[in-house]
């Protein structure tokens, strides 16, 4: 059976070369979406009003693996997949996919699903154990976590992406068709209702990013991606934005 599985994050890069044929002197702003059709993961980028592709970015999963999450760390892309309970870790750099196995994660018994982001170019990882998100940081060679930041979910949430924002790590969990935010802020966790999004009925799995401070959700509507941004306090979206597939 063919899985479809969106991810999302935006690159921005300052005074360097974002690809080896682009580069600018000031910041580049560009929607990547992962896809995963079996075991091949897709990547498509939203530049100048469409959607583009490159199939030679392509990355083939490990057998068996399914689901990902991706960050950027200095400007690299990087892929986490789940095989198992052992998360493994692949990075875009000089045109090719790399691995380092010394990386691994394993993850609690009992937990497979990740999400991922980076905070001060660290990589920050979130599975859920029961209604419990526990988050593993990789810090000077090694996986460290703390269980005085773990967050208890609501029940009849179980899915979660999650971003950073300013250095504040910022989770997003689904409950039926409304998307909540949680923020951790001065060592607890915060959560405001007004900042909760309605998703359009019918869409499943949401994945979280932030430009410029701006959270963006972005949710698979039947055969499209909605991207939706939290602007002014309001939540906006762009039909232009919309990719079919």
């Amino acid at each position: 059976m063919k899985k479809i599985f969106m991810l999302l994050i935006f690159i921005l890069t300052g005074y360097m070369s974002f690809t080896e044929n682009y580069s600018t002197p000031l910041f580049i702003s560009t929607e990547l979406v992962a896809t995963v059709n079996d075991e091949i993961v897709r990547f498509f980028s939203f530049e100048k009003d469409s959607w583009k592709s490159d199939p030679s970015a392509n990355l083939t999963l490990p057998v068996g693996c399914s689901d990902v999450s991706l960050t950027s760390v200095l400007g690299n892309i990087v892929v986490a997949t789940v095989d198992g309970n052992i998360v493994r870790f692949f990075s875009f750099e000089k045109d090719s996919w790399k691995s380092d196995p010394s990386a691994n994660l394993t993850l609690p018994v009992g937990c497979s699903d990740v999400s991922l982001t980076s905070v001060l170019g660290n990589i920050v990882v979130a599975t859920v154990d029961g209604n419990i998100v526990r988050f593993f940081s990789f810090e000077k060679d090694s996986w460290k976590s703390d269980p005085s930041v773990n967050l208890t979910l609501p029940v009849g949430c179980s899915d979660v992406s999650l971003t950073s924002v300013l250095g504040n790590i910022v989770v997003a969990t689904v409950n039926e068709n409304t998307v909540r935010f949680y923020s951790f802020e001065k060592g607890s966790w915060k959560s405001d209702p007004s900042a909760n999004l309605t998703l359009p009925v019918g869409c499943t799995g949401i994945s979280l990013t932030n430009v410029l401070g701006n959270i963006i959700v972005a949710t698979v509507n039947k055969n499209s991606i909605q991207l939706y941004s939290f602007e002014k306090g309001f939540w906006k979206t762009d039909p232009s934005t919309i990719y079919h597939f």
